[in-house]
């Protein structure tokens, strides 16, 4: 209960920790003085000054009880938060938290006059993957792309998996197109970086679209829009970088 704790539950698993070790202490104090024949010929035969400790020694177990599970029900509810929010599989925020977040940004930046920019990125091969070489590479794969893409961003950006084999990522406080194409950049040669680890020969290409706000659309749901139409642009043209769609 000690080691480990994030620092919002400290206030709740330290004291309880401490609380339980008394407790513990305590009765195996009693323990040994039973041992010893302190209480009389019997462990059950109490002297006087018994009565008030044995008061005080159960309103610490049940303090103890309390605090462990109010303990259990904040792991319970912080466990439960963590799979409404994020994609089991890579960690990845999921839809759910990228649109929460999204709403909170766009806010902040219609305030505050700020630009933040939508890169959405797709793998076009997840299925071919999956059926060549099983679910089991796919799904290593999808977890190495996760983590090197979100080795590419700033602390300030967020990549979320949508679904499959879509991937968005938030980069906010952008100055200019030309800095969000940058991070797109690196988060597609990220993406595409990786191979399948049983045939190093098969690769993949990665699609991608970016958008800016507001420059790209007066709300967040029109820049995510016109990123998802980007995005599919390049993926019926092959031939034709995603960066220079939308400059």
């Amino acid at each position: 209960m000690f080691r480990r704790v994030p620092r919002p539950d400290r206030i709740i698993y330290w004291p309880t920790a401490f609380v339980l070790a008394f407790a513990s202490l305590y009765y195996l104090v009693r323990a040994m003085g039973a041992m010893y024949g302190v209480y009389g010929p019997t462990i059950f035969q109490f002297v006087p000054l018994e009565v008030a400790t044995t008061i005080c020694s159960d309103a610490t177990l049940i303090v103890t009880l309390c605090g462990l599970i109010l303990a259990s029900n904040v792991q319970a509810r912080r466990d439960a938060e963590k799979l409404a929010l994020f994609d089991p599989l890579t960690n990845l925020p999921n839809r759910r938290y990228f649109r929460e977040r999204l709403t909170a940004i766009e806010r902040t930046a219609g305030v505050s006059g700020r630009r933040f920019g939508l890169i959405h990125l797709k793998m076009n091969s997840l299925n071919a993957v999956n059926e060549q070489f099983g679910r089991a590479a796919g799904d290593d794969l999808l977890l190495r792309v996760s983590r090197s893409m979100a080795g590419t961003l700033r602390e300030c950006d967020c990549v979320a998996r949508l679904e499959g084999e879509e991937f968005i990522v938030i980069a906010e406080s952008i100055q200019n197109r030309s800095e969000l194409l940058e991070i797109a950049k690196r988060v597609k040669e990220a993406m595409e970086s990786h191979a399948i680890q049983s045939n190093a020969s098969f690769t993949f290409q990665a699609h991608c679209g970016c958008a800016l706000f507001p420059d790209d659309g007066r709300t967040a749901e029109t820049v995510m829009r016109v990123a998802y139409d980007q995005m599919h642009v390049h993926n019926s043209r092959p031939e034709a970088a995603a960066f220079s769609l939308v400059v």
